[in-house]
């Protein structure tokens, strides 16, 4: 069985997102594309210096206009309905989603469900912001301490969970007061642009969350540098949160980011294993194990090493690798070429390092679309790099 999705009949023009409508800029255009057939999705422009200048101008004057003085309740209220257009647009936002990341299509729209909860959460901080009293100080002293949101925040998003992660983060923003200016990845922009029109419809003020699409080193570096940005929210490699931080630290911005990691599940000898074994599979396979939380370390008690080792291993060879518009699907294609060849090239170091490839390490390129399959390596020390080193792909150790 397939999905119910009806694709676009053509590739959809997006512009940027600035000051409540559509900026078609003059600068360079590119285009995103299916991982899964290397199909054509949305046509997007890239925002140079100048409009991210015009972005950041505008989010400023709208927080300073009333945006920042606004009442909870009115946040809050932007932020419900926001949730309540997001479901009636589901079907859309989980086609792009789907259409530019390579998620299943079950995962894309359970994805953009639950962002949607994101929003009503947010909605209910906004009305929760409190500060501090503190009475003793001693005779005719009282000190107060207030929360004021910091101005207008800087955000860019990672293409893994372009939708996930946006809700993440700009609800909360919005909620204590503040502006923002987004930049999602430039392979999957499409939901993050589509939340403009929803915002607007909302009823948030123009300018008060403007998205811009571009490459990391032109449309993202003038965007962290921009000094009306007081907010750097950042997720994405260790490389470049590393830039972001110095560049914070230089200008005196906040700072907040989510790196790389090599997480690890943990399983006990008095573990529910039926559960846990359910929990190692989805951390390390979720989103072709291209995610920033991915479980790609497994370690065992010896006590059920063994017999555990066998299940997973079972249980990772049925996973359905394929095309995301199945139903039975759980796993698609990799991103883009580039982390193709990545994930590769450390099955192949895994291999050279000693390491049992005990499943998969087998690949395909197809109907326009890469795949990888369920990766298990066995005898796995812990001074290898494939215990050590994130790979972003389906490969546990």
């Amino acid at each position: 069985m397939t999905s119910g999705f009806t694709p676009p009949k053509a590739v959809r023009q997006f512009g940027n997102w600035v000051d409540g409508a559509w900026s078609f800029s003059q600068g360079g255009q590119s285009v995103s594309v299916n991982p899964a057939n290397g199909t054509p999705v949305s046509l997007l422009h890239e925002a140079g210096e100048g409009l991210v200048d015009q972005a950041c101008v505008r989010a400023h004057a709208a927080f300073e206009a009333g945006w920042r003085l606004s009442s909870g309740e009115q946040r809050s209220n932007v932020l419900l309905r926001t949730a309540t257009l997001i479901r009636e647009n589901v079907d859309e936002l989980a086609w792009f989603e789907m259409a530019e990341s390579g998620k299943p299509h079950k995962q894309a729209r359970l994805e953009i469900e639950r962002s949607a909860m994101l929003w009503e959460f947010a909605a209910t901080q906004a009305r929760s912001l409190t500060g501090d009293s503190f009475g003793g100080l001693g005779k005719d002293y009282l000190a107060l301490t207030l929360r004021a949101p910091v101005g207008v925040a800087g955000i860019v998003t990672p293409w893994n969970f372009p939708f996930l992660i946006i809700s993440q983060k700009l609800p909360f923003a919005l909620a204590a007061g503040c502006a923002a200016v987004v930049k999602p990845s430039e392979l999957t922009s499409a939901t993050t642009l589509l939340l403009g029109p929803i915002l607007k419809q909302a009823g948030l003020p123009d300018g008060v969350c403007n998205i811009v699409t571009g490459s990391g080193r032109l449309t993202g570096e003038a965007l962290l540098k921009h000094p009306l940005i007081r907010m750097i929210s950042f997720t994405g490699s260790t490389a470049v949160g590393k830039h972001a931080m110095e560049i914070g630290a230089r200008m005196l911005k906040k700072v907040s980011l989510e790196l790389g990691g090599k997480n690890a599940h943990i399983v006990m000898n008095d573990a529910d294993l039926g559960a846990a074994l359910d929990a190692t599979l989805h951390g390390a396979f979720l989103n072709a194990g291209q995610s920033c939380n991915q479980g790609g370390r497994i370690l065992l008690q010896n006590g059920i090493a063994r017999d555990f080792t066998r299940k997973f291993i079972e249980a990772a060879r049925s996973i359905p690798v394929g095309d995301t518009l199945r139903d039975d699907v759980l796993m698609g294609p990799i991103i883009s070429e580039a982390q193709y060849r990545k994930t590769l090239g450390y099955i192949e170091i895994g291999k050279a390092e000693g390491a049992t490839l005990a499943l998969g390490g087998t690949y395909r390129e197809e109907a326009g679309g890469r795949y990888i399959d369920p990766t298990v390596f066995t005898e796995v020390a812990s001074s290898m790099r494939i215990a050590q080193e994130e790979i972003f792909g389906p490969v546990c150790t």
